[in-house]
């Protein structure tokens, strides 16, 4: 075989090793995504939606009427037991306890003086009795003496008696002043303020409505044919929509006891010991509740 041969043999053999390479490459059968069979749980819940309520909630106002002098709360505060919302503005009650705190203030400085005084004939009798024994003053002299001493008890019981009147007096009108102010009855957030300063109000009308966040409840209501599901102390996640990203965790407590026939619904009641903080009463909340795993 010729030198020429030679190379051309090699060339057909290195295209011959270039094509089965590159059929091999093009041809091959593509791989297989292997897939290992776990164990997981499935999971059926119930969705419901409704809304997060108070379980307590008043309405509270002045015990007695006139007009609004002041409010010191506003929709969405969180007030405490005792805390100051709202008075009235001065009127009679107010005058009247005035006069009698004026009244108060001067029985006592009157009480006072005649202690004093009391006390002075109290030394002069002492000293008159003294002198007396030892014949040192006549008779009449202790009997002067003994007399003004007597005088004096009088005036001094009088005056006791004057202090416990004016006193008796404003403890009478205190309650009533007390009645002009608005105090919130327990903790929690002011959800409605009915009034504004300058307001005419009588006896019976309401200044706030109060909710109690200490104590709340989530109320859905879902369709009657998942009755059959539903078992109190079923665990829930609820998720307020404004705040999607932080759910929190529930339980069924309650399931009706009274069906809706006119609509096929029934009401659930849940609860929650991980209640956020920017909850508020009245929110939307979505719910999903477990009912089998």
């Amino acid at each position: 075989m010729t030198p020429r041969q030679k190379k051309r043999l090699g060339f057909a053999a290195g295209a011959i090793l270039i094509l089965v390479t590159s059929a091999f490459f093009v041809l091959r059968p593509a791989e297989l995504a292997v897939i290992k069979p776990v164990r997981q749980d499935v999971v059926e819940v119930v969705v419901a939606s409704g809304t997060l309520r108070a379980v307590r909630q008043s309405m509270v106002g002045a015990e007695s009427s006139g007009v609004v002098e002041s409010l010191e709360v506003s929709e969405g505060d969180r007030v405490q037991q005792g805390e100051l919302l709202g008075r009235l503005r001065l009127g009679e009650t107010d005058a009247r306890l005035a006069g009698g705190l004026a009244a108060l203030r001067a029985a006592e400085t009157t009480l006072r003086g005649e202690e004093l005084q009391l006390e002075q004939a109290n030394r002069d009798l002492r000293r008159a009795r003294d002198l007396a024994a030892r014949k040192l003053v006549p008779v009449a002299e202790l009997d002067n003496a003994e007399s003004a001493f007597s005088v004096q008890q009088a005036n001094t019981d009088a005056a006791r008696a004057r202090l416990a009147e004016a006193r008796a007096q404003v403890d009478q009108i205190r309650p009533e002043f007390g009645k002009r102010e608005v105090r919130a009855p327990f903790n929690g957030v002011v959800i409605e303020r009915m009034i504004e300063p300058g307001t005419s109000v009588s006896a019976a009308t309401s200044w706030f409505t109060i909710a109690e966040m200490s104590a709340t409840e989530i109320y859905v209501e879902t369709d009657e044919n998942n009755l059959g599901k539903l078992k109190v102390g079923q665990p829930a996640i609820a998720v307020a929509p404004a705040w999607p990203d932080q759910p929190f965790k529930a339980k069924l407590v309650q399931v009706g006891p009274n069906v809706d026939s006119e609509r096929g619904v029934v009401g659930l009641r849940l609860a929650s010991d991980d209640l956020p903080e920017f909850a508020l009463p009245n929110m939307t909340i979505d719910v999903n509740i477990e009912v089998k795993r």
